[in-house]
């Protein structure tokens, strides 16, 4: 059980990542989640934006990653 104060936080690297396998589900999946009211950032390591990933934050800080390519 968690105290005041005592909850987590995130970092910059506390992220989901989903290996999509290409970059047509990456834009499809991140379409989907634009519409429903979230908007991408950029992602604070620079390998993602040079994989082509696609990065969300939730209302919690946390980071979902959307990466086209295969695990």
């Amino acid at each position: 059980m968690f105290h005041d104060g005592d909850a987590p936080s995130p970092t910059a690297e506390d992220q989901l990542v989903f290996y999509l396998g290409s970059p047509e589900l990456v834009e499809s999946v991140a379409a989907r989640l634009r519409s429903a009211g979230f908007e991408s950032v950029v992602a604070p390591n620079p390998y993602w934006q040079r994989t082509g990933a696609v990065r969300f934050v939730d209302p919690d800080g946390y980071s979902a990653v959307l990466s086209p390519e295969t695990w």
